[in-house]
């Protein structure tokens, strides 16, 4: 299912980054339900999915100039930010606690940080960011697959039908990226 030729995605990218509205409504009509139903899957919450879904295409308005497309396809990185927003609304939930369940205990307990937690919080955020790194290195076509399957959450033959490939060719891709990973990871910072 390709949304796009490379040539035709370009093209539009370029129209966006000029200040073209038409061109930004051409891609939001051809990408929203997608993007929409990934963060209606994440944050089940159809509100909190449309406004993820909008401040996408804020985003896009506002760094077309800086859209790569050696690096990844348009809904690729359309899916990565949409991912981003998805995960600071789950975290903004997190901290959010309701009117009436705080008391003198509770506030109190919440002041308190969890030195271990805390350092563990580090040490998986820099291995995550680590990983991140790494997935760019990667050959273009098997960063792709990667990325909608476990930075977007799609499953392989959601990736298989949505890229136009095999399901075979997703996995082949997948195993080779994951050997990559593993051979450019420092030893020890790997859980496989």
């Amino acid at each position: 299912m390709e949304l796009f030729t490379k040539c035709e995605e370009l093209a539009l990218m370029q129209k966006i980054a000029d200040g073209d509205p038409s061109a930004l409504h051409e891609l939001h009509k051809k990408t929203s339900s997608i993007l929409f139903k990934m963060a209606l899957k994440i944050i089940a919450n159809v509100s909190e999915a449309e406004e993820v879904v909008q401040d996408v295409y804020m985003s896009v308005w506002k760094n077309a100039g800086k859209f790569d497309g050696k690096k990844a396809k348009v809904l690729t990185w359309m899916t990565v930010i949409m991912k981003n927003r998805c995960i600071d609304k789950i975290r903004a939930r997190k901290r959010r606690i309701p009117a009436g369940l705080t008391d003198e205990n509770t506030s109190h307990h919440n002041l308190q940080v969890d030195k271990k937690t805390a350092v563990d919080a580090m040490q998986l955020k820099e291995q995550s960011e680590m990983v991140r790194s790494v997935v760019k290195s990667l050959p273009a076509t098997q960063r792709e697959v990667v990325e909608l399957a476990f930075f977007s959450d799609m499953t392989h033959a959601q990736v298989a039908e949505f890229l136009g490939i095999s399901l075979g060719t997703v996995k082949s891709r997948i195993r080779y990226a994951f050997e990559k990973i593993r051979n450019l990871m420092p030893a020890g910072k790997t859980n496989t």
